[in-house]
């Protein structure tokens, strides 16, 4: 093959939208082993500590297709920034969270703005890889992914 036929450009996903990808997944499955746990800290049944997963799952999933049409208006990545600066204000929040209805809240927010993170970053990839390096480049992105979600569970 000549050079000139050699596609240039990534041959991988960018480090940092790897750890993007790693983080939302993280974030994602980390507060299931923590119910029980944040139940009795709250004071609450568990029937209502399992709210906070609910709605972050909820939020997580309706938010994407507006996170689709956004991230094709303002860029992949000016996109991402801002819901990763997002999710970690929501996530202070819930750090802090003085009882069952903030950290709800701040959860649902986080799984909203966290929802933009994987299929940005896949569209990035997509995008900006040569479709010879396509494939390899998503299974790195899809092996951060799995990372975070092993990760936090446990």
């Amino acid at each position: 093959m000549s050079a000139a036929a050699v596609p240039h450009g990534p041959t991988r996903p960018p480090f940092p939208v790897s750890v993007a990808a790693f983080v939302s997944s993280f974030d994602r499955f980390a507060i299931s082993p923590l119910v029980v746990l944040v139940a009795h800290d709250l004071g609450a049944t568990l029937a209502e500590a399992l709210t906070i997963a609910s709605a972050y799952f909820l939020a997580y999933g309706i938010s994407q297709p507006v996170w689709g049409v956004l991230s094709d208006r303002l860029g992949r990545v000016r996109l991402m920034k801002a819901t990763l600066l997002a999710a970690a204000v929501a996530g202070m929040v819930a750090t802090f969270a003085p009882n069952l209805t903030i950290l709800v809240i701040a959860r649902g927010l986080s799984g909203a703005f966290y929802g933009a993170i994987v299929p940005t970053s896949m569209t990035y990839v997509g995008d900006t890889v040569a479709e010879a390096h396509r494939q390899p480049a998503l299974t790195d992105l899809m092996a951060a992914i799995a990372v975070g979600t092993a990760s936090a569970t446990a």
